[in-house]
């Protein structure tokens, strides 16, 4: 869909009007959609010999970009060509037709905008060889590539838990420095309590509606358990087109096919099925 809305908007803008696309506007189109998945990047990178290949991508990609705009100049030039020489011939003429007669540069623009173009035609083709050689090497690498990035996404998963799981001290530092301020404050009086301790935000509506949206109240260890799912579904959870490009099978289960009750999968996703109803069941926001 994406894809169909890039070329109409494409269409749109060459000034064709109502037209429908011809087959060489949606090759062209087609061509482009496939030139920007192949120069996709991460916002991270790990690998050398990929980042030199983006970095000539990049150097020739700046260069068609200014191949671009000189043919742009060129069409404009050659678009305006007849009016100026018009204007410059009549200028002689309206001047007694002294001096040579002004010859047309009509011509020469023409032969500029042809090369202009066939200058961008060619960065387009080192463009695309430059890809093909970025896809060829990602294809190449893929196995070793997936393994080092989930060796990162594994890396990364620890030292999260490992913090998250560092919050309750942390937190306990702060609430018993908080109790030893009121102390010194109310001292010889019983320091006062306020809100719920063991809950986001001391219980307080405020703040945990104005964060999450919610006016209930959420005990703090449930909001770890949050943090903790977040964390193993960013490294852990992925879509079933996902999990074959990574080349994990997909689970069975009977909301993806018709499976017979004594099945061991249909079996397996019952039990998690009641294990998750039972986790819900004694969730206490």
């Amino acid at each position: 869909m994406q894809r169909d809305v890039n070329a109409e908007r494409a269409h749109a803008r060459s000034g064709a009007g109502d037209l429908p696309l011809g087959l060489e506007a949606r090759q062209f189109e087609l061509a482009g959609q496939q030139r920007a998945d192949r120069n996709s990047r991460p916002r991270t990178r790990r690998w050398r010999a990929l980042t030199r290949l983006d970095e000539e991508v990049d150097r020739i990609t700046q260069s068609h970009s200014e191949a671009m705009a000189r043919l742009a100049e060129a069409e404009q030039a050659f678009a305006d060509a007849p009016r100026t020489d018009a204007q410059t011939l009549a200028s002689w003429i309206a001047g007694g037709e002294r001096g040579e007669r002004p010859a047309a540069t009509l011509p020469e623009r023409e032969r500029e905008r042809a090369a202009a173009e066939l200058l961008v035609n060619a960065i387009s083709l080192e463009l695309d060889q430059k890809l093909e050689q970025r896809l060829r090497h990602v294809e190449k690498n893929r196995e070793k590539m997936i393994s080092d990035a989930r060796r990162d996404i594994d890396a990364a998963h620890g030292q999260l838990l490992g913090r998250v799981n560092q919050l309750p001290a942390l937190r306990q530092q702060l609430a018993d420095s908080r109790e030893l301020l009121l102390w010194a404050a109310g001292y010889p009086d019983a320091v006062t309590q306020f809100g719920l301790a063991d809950h986001v935000a001391l219980g307080l509506m405020a703040p945990v509606e104005r964060t999450l949206s919610t006016r209930a109240r959420i005990a703090y260890t449930n909001l770890l358990a949050v943090l903790e799912e977040d964390a193993n579904a960013l490294a852990n959870t992925f879509s079933d087109e996902q999990k074959k490009q990574l080349g994990t099978p997909v689970k069975r289960t009977p909301v993806r096919e018709a499976m017979w009750a004594d099945d061991p999968d249909h079996i397996n996703w019952e039990r998690e099925q009641f294990e998750n109803a039972r986790r819900l069941a004694n969730f206490h926001p």
